[in-house]
């Protein structure tokens, strides 16, 4: 049986699918009155396509993938992830799956992979749950352990200041 979502594949904690519904919240937080129907579109799909790919119906070919990041403004690395994880999830062939996933296990298990899933998390917990308090404290475990896995307190740095040195895909 091949994977669905790469929380199956347990290599990454996001979906692309949460992707999407990520950047859904999101316009809608910045006019209320956005709808799905015109999400769809300004992705370049149908609204039937977009409600069922949201809903986990239907999948879409990396080519679609890479056309939907470029709408949505990824930065090109977050754009290779997003392409990869639909690939993962939806490639016609057994070996370009297993191909798309050790990519993106590679990615993932850079230096700061595992703290990544975690704040891809809380991104997803922020914005689909109504205890803020629970999100907050799960970013500051999250940054205490990025603290010590790069001993930033011996330097007298902190989680923030490494974003900044690093780039904003921290």
């Amino acid at each position: 049986m091949r994977p669905r979502t790469l929380l199956d594949c347990k290599e990454m904690g996001i979906t692309y699918r949460q992707i999407l519904e990520i950047e859904f919240q999101r316009r809608v937080k910045k006019n209320p009155r956005y709808s799905l129907r015109a999400y769809a579109r300004d992705l370049g799909l149908s609204a039937s396509k977009m409600s069922e790919i949201m809903r986990g119906l239907r999948g879409m070919s990396g080519r679609a993938a890479l056309r939907i990041a470029e709408r949505i403004a990824l930065p090109p690395e977050e754009s290779r992830r997003f392409v990869l994880m639909v690939e993962v999830a939806h490639a016609r062939s057994a070996s370009a799956r297993e191909k798309a996933r050790h990519a993106l296990a590679e990615i993932s298990s850079g230096p700061v992979g595992e703290p990544l899933q975690e704040m891809n998390a809380f991104l997803i917990l922020y914005l689909n749950s109504e205890s803020f308090a629970e999100a907050r404290r799960i970013l500051d475990d999250c940054q205490r352990r990025l603290n010590e896995r790069f001993s930033l307190q011996a330097e007298g740095t902190s989680a923030h200041s490494l974003r900044i040195r690093l780039g904003p895909s921290l």
